[in-house]
């Protein structure tokens, strides 16, 4: 799935986060899509900004949970376990 609008409008400034939160369908379960792709998104995920989201969405919802590339393929998965997440990161298989 893939939005116009997502994380990356947040981060930027363009938007706030609850705005571009989408329900997913199943109760209980909304999804925050990355959005466009941005020419820096380490630096991003890495901002005060994100650190605000994740606060915010803590306290909004019971789990927040975050989907990222594999933690040895881009710095971005090392910069969400080191600084934003409280919890195991997990390992997967393969997705499809």
């Amino acid at each position: 799935m893939r939005e116009n609008l997502g994380l990356v409008n947040y981060l930027t400034g363009h938007q706030d986060w609850h705005t571009v939160v989408r329900p997913s369908g199943c109760h209980g379960l909304d999804l925050l899509f990355c959005g466009p792709i941005p020419p820096n998104p380490s630096e991003l995920l890495s901002s005060r900004s994100m650190g605000e989201l994740i606060r915010s969405a803590r306290e909004q919802y019971q789990f927040v949970i975050l989907d990222s590339a594999p933690m040895l393929a881009l710095a971005d998965s090392r910069i969400l376990a080191a600084t934003l997440v409280s919890g195991d990161p997990l390992g997967g298989g393969r997705t499809r």
